[in-house]
C-alpha cells in the first residue's frame, strides 16, 4: 500500500494515538522509498535487513522532519494497525520530500530452541499470535549449506549441519502461506552426526523445460511444493534473457523502469509478489548449479510463498574476460521469473 499525500495538518486526536514500535532495521528501506515506490521492492530490502513481513506501507509526502512525523502519527492512526504487532521506520527526508515506512505484523513472538530429538539436534519454534487466525502455521528452515526444511509449527527441524540457520515462520491468514516472522539460530559442531538432506545430484539440464523439472525435483526433495509453468511471465522472461544476452549482462535493472514488477504492470499483469533471478555461464547445466550455489539465489528458488515461473534460456557469446586480445566464448544467459498469483489486471 502506498500513500502519497501533500501538506496538511494532523488532529490533536491522531498526534496522541498509540503508534507502531520503532525500528531501525527499516531506517534504510525508508531510505529507499525516496525514489522507490515499488513496495514489493521495500518488502525484500526489509527482508534483507531481518525483517520477514507480509507487507510494507508507505508514506510520501512534503515537508520538514518535524511536520512529516506528525503526519506519520495521523497516518498510521488511519491504518488501524495493532501498535503491539506493527513496526514503523523513522522519518528520512531529503530536501523537501520525506518518507516512512510500516510493516504490519500479528506474531507478537517467535523464537527458536535447539534440542535433542533420539541423540540428533533438532530445531523447534515457538509463536504467539497476534489478531490472526492462522489457517496453517509452518516452519520454513535455509541450512548454512543452503539446503531447505520445511516443518508444521508444533513439529521439529533437522539441525545437523553447523552454522547459522535461518528460519521463517509461514501463515496462511486466508489468501495463501506468506512469511510472518524469521529468526537465526547458530547451531553448533556436533563433531559426530551430519543430519539433514545432502543436496540431490543434478539431472540433465539441457533446455527450459528440463531446466523447470530439475528445479521442481529438487524443491519437492526440500518439502517445498513444486512451481507451476507461468504463460503471463514467459514473454518479459524472454526478452529480459535476450537484452542481458546482448549486454553481457547478468543485472537486474539496467535502467530506470526495468524492474520486473514494473515491465510487468505495463504489460497489464499484476501479481502478489514478484522475484527474479539471472545467470549466465559456458553450459546450462553450470548456470543452474552457479544459482543453485548462491544462498541468495537459491533463498527465492525455494520460496514457499511463490508459486509460478516462467525460465527463458538464450544462447550467445562474450567476450573472455581472461583474454586481453577480445576473444569470445560460448555463453548462456538464463532468467527464472517467479510470481505469486499472477493474473491479468481486468480493465
Amino acid at each position: 500500500m502506498v500513500n502519497v499525500v501533500g501538506a496538511c495538518v494532523a488532529s490533536a486526536a491522531h498526534a496522541q494515538a498509540p503508534s507502531c514500535i520503532e525500528d531501525t532495521r527499516l531506517t534504510p528501506v525508508a531510505r529507499a522509498a525516496l525514489v522507490e515506490r515499488s513496495t514489493t521492492r521495500l518488502r525484500d530490502l526489509a527482508e534483507r535487513h531481518g525483517l520477514a513481513a507480509p507487507s510494507v506501507r508507505l508514506w510520501v509526502g512534503r515537508g520538514q522532519p518535524a511536520g512529516a512525523r506528525a503526519l506519520v502519527r495521523a497516518w498510521i492512526a488511519d491504518q488501524q494497525l495493532d501498535p503491539r504487532v506493527c513496526l514503523a521506520s523513522p522519518v528520512a527526508c531529503e530536501r523537501e520530500l520525506c518518507a516512512a515506512v510500516v510493516a504490519p505484523r500479528s506474531v507478537r513472538a517467535f523464537s527458536l530452541q535447539l534440542r535433542e530429538n533420539a541423540g540428533r539436534p533438532v530445531i523447534v519454534a515457538t509463536a504467539e499470535l497476534g489478531s490472526i487466525r492462522a489457517q496453517s502455521a509452518q516452519l520454513v528452515a535455509l541450512s548454512p549449506n543452503g539446503h531447505t526444511f520445511s516443518s508444521p509449527l508444533d513439529g521439529a527441524i533437522p539441525a545437523g549441519e553447523p552454522g547459522r540457520w535461518r528460519v521463517q515462520l509461514v501463515l496462511d491468514a486466508g489468501d495463501g502461506p506468506r512469511p510472518w516472522a524469521q529468526q537465526s539460530l547458530e547451531v553448533a559442531s556436533s563433531g559426530s552426526v551430519v543430519v539433514g538432506r545432502a543436496a540431490p545430484p543434478r539431472g540433465p539440464v539441457t533446455d527450459a523445460r528440463t531446466w523447470l523439472v530439475e528445479l521442481n525435483r529438487r524443491r519437492v526433495a526440500a518439502g517445498v511444493a513444486a512451481l507451476r509453468p507461468a504463460p503471463l511471465l514467459l514473454a518479459l522472461a524472454e526478452e529480459r534473457a535476450r537484452d542481458r544476452a546482448s549486454r553481457a549482462d547478468v543485472a537486474h535493472v539496467t535502467e530506470p523502469g526495468d524492474e520486473p514488477d514494473t515491465r510487468l504492470a505495463a504489460l497489464g499483469v499484476r501479481a502478489e509478489r514478484i522475484a527474479e533471478n539471472i545467470a549466465s555461464a559456458p553450459t546450462l547445466e553450470a548456470a543452474f548449479d552457479r544459482l543453485e550455489q548462491s544462498a541468495a539465489h537459491r533463498r527465492i528458488r525455494y520460496e514457499p510463498t511463490l508459486d509460478s515461473v516462467a525460465i527463458a534460456v538464450v544462447p550467445s557469446t562474450r567476450v573472455a574476460r581472461s583474454d586481453r586480445r577480445g576473444a569470445t566464448e560460448a555463453a548462456w544467459y538464463v532468467v527464472e521469473l517467479y510470481a505469486t498469483r499472477a493474473a491479468l489486471v481486468t480493465r
